[in-house]
């Protein structure tokens, strides 16, 4: 008898969450109020932000990252502090505003799961920070020709800055922005920050209203950022403090410890099953828009499960419509069955070949009584197949059907088909933009 997984999962955001740059991640950010009109009063920068000449570019750093910033940050004695759930990021922000943690599980470029951050921190008149971290974020942009003036910067630990500035793209318009950089990188409204060695990268922005201004002269945009708005936001983004962690680190409630490996969850596209996957595992999605038969169209979920040196090893599909498979031979046997959130069931089995070693498979059913697991269960408006196309003995390293079932892959395998939890059966939802 194996003994059951420890349990230590938390309610989560499971679909991947996209932020683009209606967010403002990697984008300029407008940090509030209407333009001033030329001649109006500038404002004047709160203690500790150093103003720099109308025109200039950043100057080079005094500091390389590590050591200390080009100025003291002074962080806030008073405030909230809000922290990452994995705590890759901590920044203290004003008593009051408002946090929107939408950070989650998302399948990076290599199939693995990893956990990603996104926050957005609102303040009392929709002004807002917005902070993401994790393996994809501030992919490099394309290169331009576009000219940059930095109009304010405070130092901040770690060889980092908080910078106001300004670009000018070759339309000839000046956009204004406020984000977090290195003190040793050209202001840039796509930088992000990133260390060596470290495959996770940090994005920190400051603004208010969904569309960034442009404005026609220097001068404009300079004024735009010298308002106060700006200098207690650069007050705010000084107090931030990265910790390099590993890229995969998850926070202390999500998963499921099984045998020593972590499973983290996985949903479909639009939402229609969720599953629990082991961390090394590799996920390719591969759902499309279909053709309905009466008009109109339906999303097809197909997830295939990888060991991590790339063996497929199950495949989830669902759609209207599918069709049971087969035994793959005569002499079946079924080892272990467990059941799912559904009722239904997941199942181990073997078929045995003489003089040769045996094929070996998992399989979802609903036809109980040690009947063959065809791998499909229906109802009335969506199939789900969840199994493992037939492997031979010298795929999972078994010269026998028990050596199968006492296998640790077996267990892994068993243990995700039977985690399979039925969402929605609505093939007609789309996955989110």
């Amino acid at each position: 008898m194996r003994t059951p997984p420890r349990r230590r999962v938390a309610t989560i955001t499971l679909a991947a969450i996209a932020f683009g740059l209606a967010t403002g991640l990697g984008a300029c950010a407008q940090v509030g109020g209407p333009p001033p009109a030329p001649g109006e009063s500038q404002g004047v920068p709160s203690p500790g932000v150093e103003p720099v000449p109308s025109g200039s570019r950043s100057a080079e750093p005094s500091a390389a990252p590590g050591s200390s910033p080009t100025a003291t940050p002074t962080p806030a004695a008073d405030g909230t502090e809000v922290a990452t759930r994995n705590g890759t990021m901590r920044i203290r922000v004003p008593e009051g505003w408002q946090v929107d943690d939408r950070s989650g599980l998302e399948v990076g470029a290599e199939g693995r799961q990893q956990w990603t951050n996104r926050l957005i921190v609102t303040g009392p008149s929709g002004e807002r920070f917005v902070y993401a971290d994790g393996h994809d974020v501030g992919a490099p942009p394309e290169t331009t020709d576009a000219r940059a003036g930095v109009v304010a910067r405070r130092g901040v630990a770690g060889g980092l800055i908080a910078v106001a500035f300004w670009e000018q793209p070759p339309d000839g318009m000046f956009v204004p922005c406020v984000a977090l950089l290195r003190a040793d990188a050209e202001p840039s409204s796509a930088g992000t920050v990133a260390f060596h060695g470290v495959e996770r990268a940090h994005a920190l922005t400051f603004w208010i209203e969904e569309e960034t201004p442009r404005f026609a002269t220097q001068a404009q945009v300079e004024a735009y950022l010298a308002q106060p708005a700006v200098a207690g936001a650069l007050d705010v983004m000084a107090t931030v403090r990265l910790d390099l962690v590993d890229p995969f680190a998850l926070p202390a409630d999500v998963g499921v410890v099984a045998g020593g490996t972590t499973l983290l969850p996985f949903e479909t596209a639009n939402g229609t099953s969720s599953m629990l996957v082991p961390m090394e595992w590799r996920i390719d999605v591969a759902g499309e828009r279909v053709a309905a038969a009466g008009g109109g169209e339906l999303w097809r979920n197909r997830v295939t499960l990888a060991l991590p040196d790339g063996t497929a090893v199950l495949v989830y599909a669902d759609e209207a419509h599918l069709s049971p498979g087969a035994p793959p031979g005569p002499q079946w046997r079924i080892g272990e069955v467990r059941p799912t959130a559904d009722n239904w069931e997941a199942a181990s089995w073997a078929v045995e070949q003489e003089g040769d070693r045996p094929f070996v498979g998992i399989g979802l059913t609903d036809a109980g009584g040690g009947q063959w697991p065809h791998g499909t269960v229906c109802r009335p408006t969506l199939c789900r197949a969840f199994g493992s196309a037939p492997l031979t003995g010298d795929d999972v390293g078994a010269e026998h059907a028990v050596a199968w079932f006492d296998s640790e892959l077996e267990e892994l395998m068993l243990l995700t088909v039977a985690s399979l939890d039925a969402l929605h059966d609505d093939p007609a939802r789309m996955p989110p933009d």
